[in-house]
């Protein structure tokens, strides 16, 4: 009987399941994101495919309060970004055996996007509070896009706890982009001065090679892990600068370079639990050594330059756990961790925001290391409560610097040594049958100190919280009210901003194999932001935002067999990399 229940069982989620879903938010524009995924199984194999699509108009503001030397520069500029954009995952799994199973999965995108911005600075004599002239700088921009990911993957465990996994991993990224930039100065009656118009080519190259292998087994009293990756990416940036005269396109050989990044990244780890009656340790170790080169290549050859870097780290790991009894139990751990920077930070091209301000990448840059130590203690599975430390060494934040008596710039930087102490505490809980409800509530207290003698050593702390409730009504509908806060805080190491929060109201109602679900987002327009930043002798007062305010309509239906176990979750060896891709 229970062989022929479990013969029963395995027919039963055998077949095809799958789901077609829509979303229209409404802004200030309209935009909306489809999608449809099917997942096929059969005795050995199973097929898994996923199409969605982006189409639509969002916008944003940002407006900034420059004071430098003797001037004054009220920048105000509102932005129109408008993308289309189609995405396919695909794969396939073999189960060779019980105990095993080969894979691959391949992703493709493809994104189109346009934006114009309309920028306006009024340039003030700070002595006399008179306006010199306007800069306007009616800017538009065009990016296009392709992304591929392919993955070929084997994973093996038995009923003894050995496991073997291995994956390859191929990535490839590039764009073209288009920047129309021109600038005209006028008097503040609106008679031009003069007009300086330009216009850039940036295309990128990204290619990522990867591959890891990664083993498990039982050894004495716990279980014993071990893991090795190399990792391969060779970017390549050109950088072509024009000068447009009597609406000619004339290269500007000072001003245009090529860019190439290659790094190689080569890792092994191991790690060891066990457990001794209500304790529970861990403790592992990973090794890294990191190869990089970049290259800077001008078409004035006397700016050529080349940034090379070999260093090995190493990151322990620890942790402790501790079940006092049914309804207590605590965890101490440490980690130590790296963040590098993206690759098209490292970029050190210019990119012109109008003619005063522009930002531009820093070869130079190193990554930022973390040590982490966190205590946390769990009341009933639900409750939690988390004291945690992190010093982070080499920190690196996008710094706007002055050039000049009129020009500024925009660059990421390693400025400061950073120390955070944080307090939360989460709870989920149940008030009635139709009440349900989730809070957390957080504590922190940041401090900077400065390791660039342009960088001014500050310190906050913030309060938080996040909360959600959800009602139960008849007819299967369901009322969710949710919402976050933050006190002022300081973003980026940099930006001491103001307080933010959002509200956000759904409604929910499930029908047969249809959900659908209407949403206020935003709903008191408090997400924009406010803050100010002192880098030198620079200083910026700013506010910006975007149609957070909008209204979001989501309907599903979800059809075939529904026994049918959804495609097995994977993550390859090329997680790190893609995260560093950028936009």
């Amino acid at each position: 009987y229970p062989l022929r229940r479990q013969r029963q069982m395995c027919i039963r989620d055998r077949g095809t399941r799958g789901s077609i879903s829509s979303t229209l938010t409404i802004g200030d524009y309209a935009r909306t994101n489809n999608s449809v995924s099917i997942n096929s199984r059969f005795k050995k194999w199973n097929f898994f495919g996923t199409y969605s699509n982006f189409i639509g108009r969002s916008t944003s503001f940002i407006d900034l309060y420059r004071t430098q030397g003797d001037k004054i520069f009220d920048s105000q500029a509102d932005s129109e970004n408008e993308s289309f954009s189609n995405n396919f995952r695909t794969g396939a799994d073999y189960y060779l055996s019980k105990e095993s199973v080969l894979g691959t999965v391949v992703t493709l995108n493809f994104r189109d996007a346009e934006s114009t911005s309309n920028n306006i600075t009024p340039i003030i004599d700070r002595n006399t509070s008179v306006t010199d002239s306007i800069l306007r700088a009616p800017n538009s921009s065009e990016n296009n896009s392709f992304n591929l990911n392919a993955n070929l993957n084997y994973r093996y465990k038995d009923t003894l706890g050995t496991s073997f996994s291995a994956d390859l991993d191929y990535g490839h990224y590039s764009r073209d982009r288009f920047n129309n930039q021109p600038n005209f100065y006028t008097t503040p009656s609106g008679a031009i001065l003069n007009a300086n118009i330009t216009y850039q080519e940036t295309p990128i190259d990204i290619n990522i090679y990867a591959a890891k292998v990664d083993y498990g087994q039982k050894l004495g009293e716990g279980t014993f892990e071990a893991g090795a990756k190399v990792s391969k990416v060779v970017t390549d940036n050109t950088f072509n600068f024009f000068d447009v005269i009597n609406g000619t396109n004339n290269l500007n050989l000072d001003r245009s370079n090529q860019f190439k990044y290659d790094e190689e990244i080569y890792a092994v780890y191991s790690k060891y639990n066990f457990a001794i009656k209500k304790w529970k340790f861990q403790v592992g170790l990973r090794v890294e050594r990191t190869d990089s080169q970049g290259t800077l290549t001008a078409e004035n050859t006397n700016q050529d330059q080349v940034v090379s870097r070999t260093y090995t780290d190493y990151f322990p790991s620890a942790g402790i756990s501790y079940q006092a009894n049914r309804i207590n139990s605590f965890a101490l751990s440490y980690s130590r961790r790296i963040q590098r920077p993206n690759y098209q930070i490292l970029n050190p091209f210019e990119f012109q925001l109008d003619e005063l301000s522009f930002s531009r990448g820093n070869p130079f840059l190193q990554p930022q290391y973390t040590d982490n130590f966190k205590l946390s203690h769990t009341y009933k599975y639900t409750l939690t409560t988390s004291l945690s430390y992190s010093y982070i060494s080499d920190f690196f934040a996008q710094v706007t610097e002055a050039v000049g008596e009129n020009r500024n710039f925009l660059s990421t930087r390693n400025v400061a040594d950073q120390e955070v102490y944080n307090l939360s505490i989460s709870y989920p809980f149940k008030l009635t049958n139709w009440w349900r409800a989730y809070a957390n509530v957080y504590g922190s207290y940041s401090k900077y100190t400065a390791t660039n003698p342009a960088f001014i050593s500050i310190d906050q702390e913030t309060f938080g919280f996040y909360a959600q409730n959800t009602f139960s009504l008849p007819k299967d509908v369901k009322l969710e009210v949710s919402g976050w806060y933050s006190s002022p805080s300081i973003w980026g190491g940099t930006y001491e901003t103001s307080s933010l929060g959002s509200l956000n109201i759904a409604v929910q109602k499930s029908w047969g194999n249809w959900t659908g679900k209407i949403t206020l987002n935003d709903a008191l327009y408090t997400i924009p932001w406010q803050g100010m930043t002192q880098f030198g002798n620079l200083q910026i007062d700013g506010n910006g935002g975007s149609d957070s305010r909008n209204i979001n309509f989501y309907v599903r239906y979800a059809f075939g067999n529904s026994d049918v176990k959804k495609a097995r979750k994977r993550d390859g060896s090329l997680e790190d990399e893609k995260d560093r891709i950028g936009n």
